[in-house]
């Protein structure tokens, strides 16, 4: 069946990523578009990761997962063998561009024949080199209005002798998507700034919102120790920094429970740190709130640069929405580093090697120190990071 809007009203939806409830993307999603996600008719997913963090079940219908048939070179698990071998060989073969280039070709082939794109307008979230590719093919063979959120640029490299580049002339591609999107939102004020300079391009910034929770904590938990809690994942973006503060915690007399799907480290593996289960998403806020400090962490890697310096995740806001002291530790160029230090709504540290900056975990349990920071926190979190502060953003935007 051939799909069209005669209206212009409904939007398709084209990302590697699902609106999911266990992914910050999707809850980002969830929080901004509200009532709007269901005058979507369609969810056109572009990778295996959509199905690792499924969409949520009310618009499970309209979900098309064009990955299973149209991408065969995701990567398959080791112990299948010989579907393991296929692949390296095809990798070999086709080499990276020409493995995103060719499922992207076959994907808007296929929306092509099922969707009239021009009648619509559509909503393009990349993840990675693939929604690039589909909307840039879509945009060529039939030109539609389509707005792009940049959540994130995995695309995007650093080295300190090149600084930030993109490989195999994908920089064309990304030129040519922002420059013909009807509206561009990113995720930071840092990503602004860098695809003004680098592309030319105006954007708004849209990132994950969360309401407070309820008033500052400003009294102390009974323990003697610093108490402190991660929620969140532990990947490459977050684990270093994680890492770098486990050697500070007991000479600061400070312990860290950390809520996360993904098993710690060795290298945090010590009595300080406790490994928790996840809670639902619609608890963390309150579990966070029995804790001296909840912890931000933002990698000190080369590799995770592009992260790290042009990412806002959905978790600042929600830490400081939540009421507690904010301790986040990072690079000094990372933009939530940025974000936080000029609005002196958290403790920063961002010289891990520096003893004195942990000492000043000791501040948390100082009532004038505390409410400080409490209190230009919740003005942050009402003004700049409440739903409603984004959601006004989207709508003028979108509509």
């Amino acid at each position: 069946m051939h799909i069209q809007n005669d209206t212009m009203k409904a939007g398709i939806y084209i990302s590697e990523m699902s609106v999911s409830n266990t992914h910050g993307g999707g809850i980002t999603l969830q929080r901004i578009l509200a009532e709007d996600l269901y005058n979507f008719e369609k969810f056109i997913h572009l990778s295996t990761f959509a199905e690792q963090y499924p969409i949520i079940s009310n618009l499970k219908e309209k979900a098309w997962n064009a990955a299973e048939k149209h991408l065969p070179l995701h990567r398959p698990a080791r112990k299948d063998v010989i579907s393991y071998s296929t692949y390296l060989f095809k990798r070999f073969l086709l080499r990276e561009k020409p493995t995103f280039l060719y499922g992207a070709k076959k994907i808007s082939q296929e929306i092509i024949k099922l969707i009239s794109i021009d009648k619509f307008r559509v909503l393009v979230v990349p993840q990675h080199h693939t929604s690039i590719y589909v909307s840039n093919l879509l945009f060529k063979h039939q030109p539609f209005s389509y707005w792009t959120w940049m959540m994130d640029d995995h695309p995007l490299h650093y080295d300190r002798e090149r600084g930030f580049f993109y490989e195999d002339g994908f920089e064309q591609e990304m030129n040519f998507h922002l420059k013909h999107a009807k509206g561009v939102f990113v995720i930071s004020y840092q990503m602004r700034e860098f695809y003004k300079e680098r592309f030319g391009v105006i954007s708004e910034v849209l990132f994950g919102p969360a309401d407070p929770y309820d008033s500052p904590v400003y009294e102390l938990t009974e323990s003697e120790e610093i108490k402190l809690c991660y929620f969140g994942a532990l990947w490459g973006w977050q684990s270093d920094a994680i890492e770098r503060m486990v050697p500070h915690l007991k000479k600061n007399a400070a312990k860290l429970d950390i809520y996360s799907f993904q098993k710690i480290s060795e290298k945090m593996r010590c009595e300080e740190v406790s490994q928790k289960s996840p809670v639902e998403a619609t608890q963390v806020q309150r579990l966070m709130r029995t804790y001296d400090a909840v912890i931000i962490p933002i990698s000190f890697d080369d590799s995770c640069r592009n992260l790290s310096e042009l990412n806002y995740s959905t978790k600042m806001s929600e830490c400081l929405a939540a009421g507690v002291p904010v301790l986040a530790i990072g690079p000094p160029y990372a933009g939530m580093i940025r974000f936080l230090r000029e609005r002196d709504c958290a403790i920063i540290i961002d010289d891990p090697s520096n003893e004195s900056q942990w000492e000043s975990l000791k501040k948390i349990k100082e009532y004038s120190f505390r409410k400080k920071i409490l209190d230009n926190a919740l003005l942050v979190s009402q003004r700049e990071t409440s739903v409603s502060a984004m959601r006004m953003k989207w709508k003028n935007f979108w509509n």
